[in-house]
């Protein structure tokens, strides 16, 4: 079953048991959610739920008996952290780059990230005794168990202290469902289009087929596409699933393709995530490699600057990817933010003091080597063993050319003849219905609307008011309640449901 199917009917039947446990006894509303979290947890896939269950009883242990010394406690949370760890890196050891997606368990990568916040962040609550119903809760809370966000345990915990009895508004709840049905119509109709069709491309490149310019371009801008919907649908189910509840998870992705820089784009994507390396990985480091035996403050500080961005990186890429590709990508990255810090020392390369065209120029050339990265980083990562060189290489070889459909040929004359035919978007697939009884050129349609809707719409935080859009530079809009507006979530949940093809769009577990 596909993983937004199962939330679909997990989620009513989880909030129902929740609604009658908190009327009958409110004391016990969370243990309900606990408890039915980690049934949620074992239909979908009970090996996540054996591994999860032992490394949270066997680190609720470990900060129970937490000590005091600083000797003790470092051994201590050294020992939380490798068994916290032990089943990702067993199972991306065991796997390798080809099939390290088939045997993760099912929301591994999210939930061990979340017991290293929980052995972390216990030496700061002070002595204090935290409850195993807490605990399971934050462990085994299924609204992101599986996908994310990636919440840190003291965050986490001042939510449940600060709302112990889980009250939830009208407004929280209003918010929260339509979020969910606004993220599931996501996954379905702007995801699961992009990567039926880019699949089918593929597929047809693997078989021996030389894809036109437009399919190629098809492929890689789809799957970048596809990656960022699909990711960010599952994000906002989590975090509409958390409202409905009165848990706030952190919310993950902020329109990265409206980003002006790498740095921007970093700051905005999978933001959870980087919340965490930043935490966690950077300010700890940064702390430690700025004590270098460097004279001058400035370069001291950039130094063990740089230092710490490595460190994530290396992090970051080992995460992601197993093996040297996945490691060489991401301290590539890492190499290109030290550069451009670099670059902002020298006066030569301070844009402020460019004449303005030269500045535009500059501009969307970065613009466009931005984007370009990122299709290269989503490609590798959702196929690794992709010889995308090859791929482009074989077609451009071949005479690609920019195929159109019929239906424009009527424009030809007005157009360049050279590299330029009318033989369909698609001509190297017997037919592109992406979706059933839908004709072919919707497919490039449907990318059209979709490449809009991620440089000009307001994305689904603003639309709900989680985030400042005062500066977005993008419409102001937000979602109302009211029975036009219920009739109108109706209608798209009913097209999310009747259009889904019922294919597992979960990235992580594909």
């Amino acid at each position: 079953m596909p993983l937004f199917y199962f939330y679909l009917l997990s989620f009513p039947l989880i909030w129902l048991g929740f609604r009658f446990v908190r009327g009958a006894a409110p004391g016990q509303a969370r243990l309900w959610l606990a408890v039915a979290s980690m049934l949620f947890l074992a239909l979908a896939d009970f090996r996540s739920f054996c591994i999860l269950l032992a490394v949270t009883g066997l680190n609720y242990q470990i900060i129970r008996r937490m000590p005091r010394s600083a000797g003790p406690a470092l051994a201590m949370r050294a020992l939380g952290l490798g068994i916290s760890l032990l089943p990702l890196v067993y199972c991306k050891w065991q796997a390798g780059d080809e099939g390290v997606f088939a045997l993760l368990p099912l929301g591994l990568a999210f939930y061990a990230l979340q017991q290293c916040t929980a052995i972390l962040d216990a030496p700061a609550m002070e002595g204090r005794a935290i409850s195993l119903k807490d605990y399971l809760f934050f462990s085994f809370f299924f609204a992101s168990v599986m996908a994310g966000p990636i919440i840190c345990f003291r965050d986490m915990q001042a939510q449940l202290d600060a709302n112990p009895a889980h009250a939830v508004s009208r407004e929280g709840l209003n918010q929260g469902v339509s979020l969910f049905v606004f993220g599931l119509a996501k996954a379905v109709l702007l995801a699961e289009p992009l990567g039926v069709t880019s699949d089918q491309l593929l597929l047809a490149a693997e078989q021996g087929v030389s894809l036109t310019l437009t399919e190629l371009g098809y492929v890689l801008w789809g799957k970048v596409l596809w990656f960022y919907f699909v990711f960010s649908a599952y994000s906002d189910m989590a975090i509409g699933m958390g409202l409905a509840f009165a848990i706030r998870l952190p919310i993950n992705f902020n329109s990265p393709f409206k980003a002006t820089s790498a740095v921007d784009y970093i700051a905005r994507w999978h933001m959870s995530f980087m919340a965490f390396a930043r935490h966690y990985i950077f300010t700890p480091a940064f702390r430690v490699l700025r004590n270098n035996p460097l004279r001058d403050t400035h370069w001291r500080y950039l130094l063990g600057w740089a230092g710490a961005l490595f460190l994530v990186y290396l992090f970051v890429g080992l995460w992601h990817v197993t093996g040297p590709q996945g490691v060489a990508l991401s301290l590539g990255v890492a190499c290109l933010l030290v550069l451009i810090e670099l670059g902002k020392q020298v006066p030569l390369f301070r844009q402020g003091n460019w004449p303005l065209p030269l500045r535009m120029l500059a501009a969307v050339t970065g613009r466009l080597l931005l984007l370009a990265i990122i299709g290269y980083c989503a490609l590798a990562f959702t196929h690794p063993s992709l010889d995308l060189r090859q791929l482009v290489m074989r077609s451009v070889a071949e005479g690609a050319t920019f195929s159109l459909s019929p239906r424009l040929e009527v424009f030809g004359r007005f157009l360049p003849s050279d590299g330029l035919s009318f033989s369909g978007f698609f001509p190297s697939l017997s037919t592109a219905l992406i979706i059933p009884g839908w004709p072919p050129g919707f497919s490039a349609l449907h990318i059209l609307v979709c490449t809009a809707a991620v440089f000009l719409m307001p994305n689904t935080m603003q639309l709900f008011g989680l985030i400042d859009d005062a500066a977005s530079g993008v419409p102001r809009c937000r979602w109302r309640y009211g029975p036009a507006y219920a009739i109108a979530l109706g209608g798209l949940l009913f097209l999310a449901v009747s259009l889904s093809s019922s294919g597992d769009l979960y990235v992580y577990n594909r």
